[in-house]
């Protein structure tokens, strides 16, 4: 039988984790967005020459840009879950 788990927030830290855990998930889905765009357009060759060019270099930096800044702050939060959730789960396996 499986054991029950509790970890305890303060109010902060759970609006942070929550936070997180929805940007996280948007972030990824635009991210694959952008994957997409840039195979289909290399496939179809609509992403060559210099004005294309430009264009990709100012969107990977976007991109770039937005997953640096969710790295830092929605990594953060969800680094000290997984922090709490791997103490709790040592706690779990020293008791059995």
């Amino acid at each position: 039988m499986s054991k029950s788990i509790k970890i305890e927030f303060d109010a902060d830290a759970a609006k942070d984790l929550s936070e997180a855990a929805s940007e996280i998930q948007y972030l990824t889905n635009s991210v694959g967005e952008v994957f997409r765009f840039f195979h289909g357009g290399l496939l179809m060759g609509h992403l060559s020459g210099r004005d294309a060019e430009s264009s990709l270099i100012a969107l990977s930096d976007l991109c770039a840009r937005a997953m640096e800044h969710a790295c830092q702050k929605e990594g953060q939060a969800l680094a000290q879950f997984s922090s709490l959730l791997d103490d709790k789960l040592m706690e779990v396996r020293n008791v059995t």
